[in-house]
């Protein structure tokens, strides 16, 4: 109850303890690709050279965990970097407070109406950034 209650009043706390709350850490990155036959070339050369598994998926091809291969072009110029947070609730609030703007229509929330992911506006040298809930 006092951890989701300085959630809800994050923008009050110093930044370390809502930095600490909230729990900030790299998921994986998205790679923009023209194809899928492009997804999976790069996700199969990153895997072999790296030892990751290979999946791929429907919309995606992933090398293990960290690199996602786009079957064609999503957010972002070049791609995406996804966040992962304690609360995405609480993340959006924070990055708010310092004027961070985000896509409405890519959030998704979960059967409490929780946030669950949403991308921000602006993106960071060509790499669009999704907070995403943490597991």
């Amino acid at each position: 109850m006092i951890e989701k209650a300085k959630i809800e009043n994050i923008t009050a706390l110093p930044k370390e303890e809502a930095l600490g709350l909230l729990g900030f850490g790299l998921v994986h990155i998205g790679i923009n690709c023209e194809n899928k036959e492009e997804a999976q070339k790069g996700a199969m050369l990153v895997s072999t050279l790296f030892g990751l598994e290979y999946k791929p998926g429907n919309k995606s091809t992933f090398s293990g965990t960290d690199f996602e291969f786009m079957h064609m072009p999503f957010y972002g110029k070049n791609g995406h970097i996804a966040i992962a947070t304690n609360s995405p609730d609480g993340a959006r609030k924070y990055l708010e407070a310092q004027g961070v703007e985000f896509i409405e229509e890519t959030a998704a929330y979960d059967d409490n109406g929780s946030l669950k992911v949403i991308y921000l506006k602006e993106e960071i040298c060509g790499f669009a950034i999704h907070l995403v809930q943490k597991k």
